[in-house]
Parts: structure tokens; C-alpha cells; sequence
């Protein structure tokens, strides 16, 4: 776990990882419909990661370890909340179970919440080590569980606004607690610098530390927040609004990312797409796919900033109709950060509709020098077509009137060796001797007979490809 530690949480202490996905009415029929949440609340769901290849079986067979699904409360189209257990191989080969509740909202509201029950073989007692531990697993494990539950489209989104790496995704998490050990009031706790180092390790930078009405000393950093005192759970709903804030904040950050990234890729397709236009089809063909690739990337970002959009549509009503009276509201500004929040993705919508404009200008441009390419190689090929087949009947030509040679040639070796050219010159047909005509026909007949030999055998090669392509098609 690491050295000494300074600071322990005592009492009663839970955890709560926040962040957002996109969901919508729909995304949360289609996901109840995957829990089998009318069934599920009296037999729970087992769900692997793992396709079954043969569903068609009775028995499904996989090394991968499954998640187990309890529905616990569910409402058609608005929400979803489930126990989830998870046993997942830690990195020193042991099996960890873990039991956490999961609540999924329409919002794209995602909260993954357990009571940490015994840490270092102790009870009662966590040093912040232990805790900043335990929420590296559960921030792990709650993705690996959530990835066997979503949809292709969920997986897609999420390989794409966080790189490639959707399991070292950022998220937000709340640490409740009853009580510090050594008891330190706020001031106290700004003086103990081993103590905040250790907070740092799990907050990362501290913006801010509070001493509530009701004692309860609150810690919010960048990564998360510290609840600590013997009230600090009546605080948790404010707080859970406000971790919902700071995960669409992440998402918001990474989706503009990765916008930006989408800019910088249309920039360097473009010069491809105009330096590949004397480099042939291959490299054109190459090209286009990577736009294709990127339109479909863009269509994400869109479809992201709309569902957040909405999600911050949603929570603008719901804060004109909610009580504000709470002084913690004001603590964690949670309005102004709202307002932030809208402005910042109205901001983002008109640049990703441009991006969308110009990736499909760039796949056009693309398209059209794919095609003038291709006519202009279909255009070589025509030619050289002219051109074989004229060199072919040249050549069959010349193998025709050889052949009619080659026939007089044998005629005259006849006449040689026969005796018979001397008795065949006696004989005049037409003012010309005998030998004149017979080599004449002979002449002929053999150009003939070539022809009709070439023609026969061309007929039977094309014939025999003919039967081959009708075979082959067949056979697909």
C-alpha cells in the first residue's frame, strides 16, 4: 500500500464514483430489457464481457469472470438501480470480489456507491492510503463492469472521447466519513501537511476546504471531495449533484479533446487526399477510408454534445423548481458552474457542426478524385485493350497467311519428289499451267484452314472460362 500514514477515516465511511454517459428514455428500455429488470429483482443476471459464439447451445462456456446483476428498483424509461458483484483478478493474481449498488438514469447519471467494510485487515479504521486504494478498484472494476452492460454504442463512444483507453477513464468520486483520526478541526487540518499530502494522493489539488454548520469538515479537490463528520452523509444528495457536475465537466473536457483531435486528423487527411491524386487508386482508396473513419467519429462528438445539451437542459428546469436555500449550494456554486457548463457546450455545437461540414467536403473531394482516378485508369485500360486486340489480329494474321505458306511449301516438296510438276507444267488451264492453280487452291485451303483452326480454338478457351465463372458463381 505505501509508507506511514498520517490520517485514517474512522466510523461509518463510504465511497461514491460518479460519472456521465449518454442514455436517454431509450438507451434505459433497451439496457432494462438487458437486465431483465421484471425477472431479475427474485433471480439476478450473470453477464460476461464474452460473446457466446454459439448461442444457439444450451451451455456457455468462458474463462472470463462474470458480473452478477441484482435489480433493486427500476422505472420504464427514467431509471435503473442494481447491486452489481464483481470478481476481478487484481494485479497480484488474487480474485477480488466486490459489491457495490449502481444507479443509471435517463440524465446519462451514472453512481456507483459502497460502505467500505474492513481495509488492511482492520474495521472501523482507514488510513487514506487504504481508502485511495480501494477507489483506484472500484474506479477500474465499475468500468469493467459497466462495459458488460452498455451497448456497442456506449463501447464506441467511449473508446473514442477517451483514446482508446475507456478504462482509465476519468471519473468523480465522494469519500463519506464519520470521523478524522487524530480528531482535527479545519484549521487544524490545514496546519497537519503530512495529512494533506495524503489527501493531495487522492484529491489530487485541493481547491478548497470548509467548515460546515454542522461540523462537517468538507475537502474538495479536482479529482473528488471528503466528507468528514458525524452528519456529513446529510449532505450526500448535494454532493451527488454536484459530482454529476464535475463527471459531465469530464466528459465535456474529453469530448472537446477529442473534437480537437478530430480537426487536427481533417488537416492532415486533407493534404493526404491532395498529394495522393498522382499516386493511383490504392493510396486514394486508403485515404477515403480514414475520412470515412473520421466522419463517423464526428457523428459521436455530435451526437455527445446533444445528449449534453439536453442533460444540462434538464438540470437548468430542474434547479428553477428545487430548493437553493442550503448554504452548501452556494459553497460548491453550483449554479454558476451550470451556467458554465451550458455556455461551454453551446460554444462546442456550432464548431463540431463545422467539423462535420468540412470532414464530408473533405470526403467528397476525396470521392472525386477517387473516381477520376479510377476513369482515368479504366480509360488506360480500354486503350491498351485497343491495342492488344489490334496487335492480336496482326498477329493472327501473319500466323494465317504462314500457315497458307507453310501448305504451299509442302505442295511444291510434293512436286519435287513426286516427279509429277514436269507433267503437271504440260497442262494449261486459262493460258497458266496446272502447277499455278493447284498451288493457288492448296494457297487458299491452307489460309482457310487456319482460320477456321483459330477461330475453333478461341471459341473453346472462351467457352471453358465461361463454364468456370457460371461454376464459381454457383458455388458463392
Amino acid at each position: 500500500m505505501g509508507g506511514k500514514s498520517y490520517l485514517y477515516l474512522t466510523g461509518k465511511t463510504r465511497v461514491v464514483i460518479s460519472e456521465w454517459l449518454p442514455f436517454g428514455e431509450n438507451n434505459i428500455i433497451a439496457l432494462s430489457k438487458k437486465l431483465e429488470t421484471d425477472t431479475s429483482r427474485d433471480a439476478p443476471s450473470i453477464l460476461t464481457e464474452v460473446i457466446d459464439p454459439e448461442p444457439q447451445e444450451m451451455l456457455f462456456e468462458t474463462d472470463s469472470i462474470p458480473t452478477i446483476i441484482h435489480v433493486i428498483n427500476s422505472r420504464e424509461g427514467e431509471m435503473v438501480e442494481f447491486k452489481a458483484t464483481v470478481s476481478y483478478e487484481e494485479t497480484n493474481a488474487d480474485i477480488q470480489e466486490e459489491r457495490f449498488g449502481v444507479h443509471v438514469d435517463s440524465l446519462g447519471r451514472i453512481f456507483y456507491g459502497m460502505g467500505i467494510m474492513e481495509a488492511e485487515g482492520k474495521r472501523g479504521r482507514y488510513s487514506i492510503d487504504a481508502v485511495s486504494a480501494i477507489l483506484a478498484d472500484v474506479v477500474h472494476d465499475s468500468s469493467r463492469m459497466l462495459n458488460t452492460i452498455v451497448s456497442k454504442y456506449h463501447k464506441r463512444l467511449l473508446e473514442l472521447i477517451y483514446f482508446n483507453e475507456p478504462l482509465q477513464r476519468d471519473k468523480f468520486f465522494l469519500v463519506f466519513s464519520e470521523a478524522f483520526d487524530p480528531e482535527l478541526n479545519e484549521d487544524e487540518l490545514r496546519r497537519f501537511t503530512p495529512g494533506i499530502l495524503e489527501l493531495k494522493q487522492v484529491l489530487g489539488s485541493i481547491k478548497s476546504i470548509t467548515t460546515l454548520k454542522d461540523g462537517t469538515i468538507l475537502i474538495i479537490g479536482i479529482q473528488g471531495a471528503v466528507a468528514v463528520g458525524e452528519h456529513s452523509f446529510e449532505h450526500e444528495e448535494t454532493l451527488l449533484m454536484y459530482a454529476f457536475l464535475k463527471s459531465i465537466e469530464n466528459a465535456l473536457n474529453n469530448s472537446l479533446a477529442r473534437m480537437w483531435r478530430a480537426w487536427d486528423m481533417s488537416e492532415e487527411l486533407k493534404g493526404l487526399v491532395f498529394s495522393s491524386r498522382g499516386r493511383g487508386v490504392t493510396s486514394l482508396r486508403e485515404v477515403n477510408q480514414a475520412i470515412s473513419e473520421l466522419q463517423s467519429d464526428v457523428s459521436i462528438i455530435k451526437s455527445i454534445f446533444q445528449y449534453l445539451q439536453s442533460t444540462i437542459g434538464s438540470l437548468s428546469d430542474a434547479m428553477v423548481t428545487r430548493n437553493t436555500e442550503n448554504p452548501l449550494w452556494d459553497i460548491l456554486n453550483m449554479k454558476e458552474n451550470l451556467e458554465i457548463l451550458d455556455r461551454r457546450v453551446r460554444d462546442a455545437m456550432p464548431v463540431a457542426e463545422a467539423l462535420s461540414r468540412e470532414v464530408d467536403s473533405l470526403a467528397n473531394a476525396g470521392n472525386t478524385l477517387l473516381d477520376a482516378s479510377i476513369s482515368n485508369v479504366m480509360d488506360a485500360v480500354k486503350e491498351n485493350t485497343r491495342r492488344y486486340v489490334a496487335i492480336g489480329e496482326a498477329l493472327e494474321l501473319l500466323e494465317i497467311g504462314i500457315f497458307g505458306v507453310y501448305a504451299i511449301e509442302l505442295l511444291h516438296i510434293l512436286f519435287q519428289y513426286s516427279g509429277l510438276e514436269e507433267d503437271l507444267l504440260k497442262i494449261i488451264f486459262l493460258g497458266l499451267p496446272a502447277t499455278f492453280w493447284l498451288i493457288i487452291i492448296v494457297g487458299i485451303g491452307g489460309i482457310f484452314l487456319a482460320w477456321y483452326l483459330m477461330k475453333w480454338t478461341k471459341r473453346r478457351i472462351l467457352n471453358g472460362k465461361t463454364a468456370k465463372i457460371v461454376s464459381s458463381n454457383m458455388e458463392r
